[in-house]
This record gives C-alpha cells, structure tokens and sequence, in this order.
C-alpha cells in the first residue's frame, strides 16, 4: 500500500461573514501531484494557507505523516518536511539568485559550507545556474518563478504545495516548469499543485480536486474531472478540453 503523506480533513474558514474554505477533505499518497482547480475566489490559495501554517483553520484538521499540525507555525510546518511557493514572488532584490536559495537552505542547514552546497545544486536543478550571481531583482519574471520554486526546494521538502507556479510563462517556460515538476516527483517529492493552465495541470496530476465558492464539488483522475458536468457548469462554462 502507497503511504498517506497529508491528509486534510473537514478544513473550514471564515473571514467575518464570508466562508472561504467550507468542510474540504482529500488525501496525498507518497510521490503523488495532486492538482487543485477552481475559479478565481474558489478557496484554492486560502487552503494552501490553512495546510501550511499561514492561516488557522475555524474547524477541521490537517494531518502530514499521520502528525496532526494544524495550527503549527509556517516554520514548524516547515521542519516536518511541507513547503509551499506564493503566487505573488517577492524575492530579496538586492541578493544574488545563489543567495536567495540559501536562505530557504538554512532551515536546516547552520553551517554556510553545507547551505550553500544546497543550494547550488537546487539552482541548477531549476535551471538558474547561469544566473547564479546575478541580483534577483534583474530577473524576468519566468526566472522569478523557478527562483521562487529554488528557494522551497532548498529547505528539502517531502511535500511541495506549488501555488500558481505557471502563472505569467511563455509556452516555453510553461514546458520547461512542467519538465522540472515531473523530475521533482521521480525524484521522491509528494507534489500539490494550484494552477489555471488546465492543459499542464491535467497533464501532470494523478488526481485533480475541484473547488467553486470554499467547497470541493468534485474529485478524480484528469479524465473524470474533464467528464464531470459539475466541474464543466461551475468552472469551464462548456467542453474541457486539454489535449
């Protein structure tokens, strides 16, 4: 049988009189990508929050490993092996790419020798090497996306929540983020991932969840989800198509 590596159950929350996420639940096995769809408002990115310490959930709990950490700091959440990316990435301007990686290396990493060893070869990993050196604050954006994928993968992660990481790439880097992802996972990496570009996040996913106004309406294989009237009516307004 194929470990459980998160499971999240029953997650609620309420901002005032609005309910973000309402009673969601899914599980992640050992080295599965997991997609996360929905429209825009859809709790998608509060859940991320809710999952790795971000935001305390009103009811419900998420569990990684069988450990019950919800409520635990980002930190914590951390050291137990779940990081995530944000939408928004926001880098230190002024620190080479190189330095940046190392500060997500010293998470666990005190001695400069060995974070710094990290982090090099994270940043070829991602395909930044040759940026290495170069102030972040002078990279396009599809270079600020791997730096911001660099910077999680450097504090050794067993599960990755990637928010939007395909967000703003040209069809070229789209190909090269997906390529990166998938090698991530044949690595070892558990992978969840929120993102809008259907025909990368239906090629990637194992599974997909669905959400539309805080609340899962469907889960399953990408070709189920592509078939479900639900998702097609609250989501893609018509045909999925992601051939």
């Amino acid at each position: 049988m194929v470990a459980l590596k998160l499971k999240v159950e029953r997650l609620t929350k309420r901002f005032g009189g609005l309910t973000a996420v309402r009673d969601v639940s899914f599980e992640v096995r050992d080295q599965e990508i997991l997609g996360i769809i929905g429209p825009n408002g859809a709790g998608k990115t509060t859940l991320f929050h809710l999952i790795s310490g971000f935001e305390r959930p009103d009811a419900g709990r998420v569990f990684l490993e069988g450990q019950d950490i919800t409520g635990k700091s980002p930190e914590a959440i951390s050291r137990l092996g779940l990081t995530r990316t944000f939408q928004l990435v926001k880098p230190f301007g002024k620190m080479t790419v190189l330095e940046n990686v190392c500060v997500g290396a010293f998470l666990r990493r005190s001695d400069l020798t060995d974070a710094r060893a990290v982090a090099e070869d994270v940043v070829e990993l991602v395909g930044l090497k040759p940026f290495a050196d170069q102030p972040a604050a002078t990279l396009p954006i599809g270079h600020r996306k791997r730096l911001e994928l660099a910077r999680a993968l450097a504090t050794e992660p067993k599960i990755l929540l990637l928010d939007e990481v395909m967000g703003g790439l040209t069809p070229a880097e789209i190909g090269q983020m997906i390529d990166t992802i998938r090698r991530l996972r044949e690595g070892g990496l558990t992978i969840v991932i929120i993102e809008h570009h259907m025909r990368a996040i239906m090629s990637l996913s194992d599974r997909v969840v669905v959400m539309h106004q805080g609340e899962k309406i469907a889960e399953g294989t990408p070709k189920e989800i592509a078939q479900d009237s639900r998702v097609i009516e609250a989501y893609f307004g018509g045909e999925l198509r992601f051939a």
